[in-house]
Order: structure tokens, then C-alpha cells, then sequence
């Protein structure tokens, strides 16, 4: 790693520190929990064809030394809202984007669990409207 790319490493740690909104990543291929931050941005404009607004995404920007390679149905938990990761969008190896979907209904059911006790339901985002449960895992304690 050269000096330009450690400073920007650096630099993307700290404006993390100071933008990032603390929060607890779960794998779905992988039985752990990860505490770290992330900053979102929520009513990103996503451009069409012609140059005219298809959608707005809520997009998640997380440090890849914390996280690594973010994977599609990742779950991010913060005390009052969870969202699933829908995929990746760029990571340059110093921070991820994500997509993210909120489901306030899958922070309901995490909710009822033991705090960092088991996590037992991740969901397959196949087809956005359609949550299912794929898998019971337990957490790393």
C-alpha cells in the first residue's frame, strides 16, 4: 500500500467515526455478529436509461476493514430499525455500498430475542416482497 492509499484509508476511518451511525452487521454465510458503524443515505436517486429517475434507493457505506466483502442478505441492526443488504453496489476496497431494504418487521423478531444470544432467522431476498426464512443459526459469543 503506498502513502496515497493509506491516507485514504485513514481518512475514510475517520469520516466513519464522525458520519457513521453504530450498528451490528450479521453475515448470512457466516455464524457472527460484527459491531461497527454505517453511514446512510437514504433517497438516492437512481437514473434510468434516459437520464430520468427510475427509483430511490437507501444506500449503506461501511468500512470494508470492519465488514469485508458485504454479500446480498446481510442484515444491519441498529437499536431502532434492520435492514437487509439487497447487494452489493461498489467496494474499492476501502469502503463497501450496499443497497439496503429496510424491515422493521425483522427488528420486531430481533428484538424478542436474548440481546446477543441467537440470532435464529436470515432471509433470502430473491424477491424483495417476499421475506423467507432460509436458516437458524447461533451467534459467535
Amino acid at each position: 500500500m503506498d502513502d496515497f492509499d493509506q491516507l485514504i484509508s485513514e481518512m475514510d476511518n475517520e469520516i466513519q467515526q464522525v458520519l457513521g451511525k453504530p450498528c451490528t452487521y450479521l453475515r448470512k454465510s457466516v455464524d457472527n455478529r460484527i459491531a461497527t458503524s454505517v453511514i446512510i443515505d437514504k433517497d438516492v436517486q437512481v437514473m434510468g436509461q434516459f437520464a430520468d429517475v427510475v427509483e430511490f434507493q437507501t444506500m449503506g457505506n461501511l468500512l470494508v476493514s470492519d465488514v469485508g466483502n458485504a454479500g446480498r442478505g446481510d442484515v444491519i441492526v441498529f437499536a431502532d430499525m434492520s435492514y437487509h443488504v439487497r447487494r452489493p453496489v461498489s467496494n474499492d476496497g476501502s469502503v463497501v455500498q450496499v443497497e439496503l431494504l429496510p424491515d422493521p418487521e425483522l427488528h420486531i423478531e430481533l428484538q424478542s430475542l436474548e440481546p446477543m444470544g441467537h440470532l435464529n432467522q436470515f432471509v433470502n431476498i430473491e424477491r424483495p416482497e417476499l421475506w423467507q426464512t432460509i436458516s437458524t443459526h447461533k451467534s459467535v459469543q
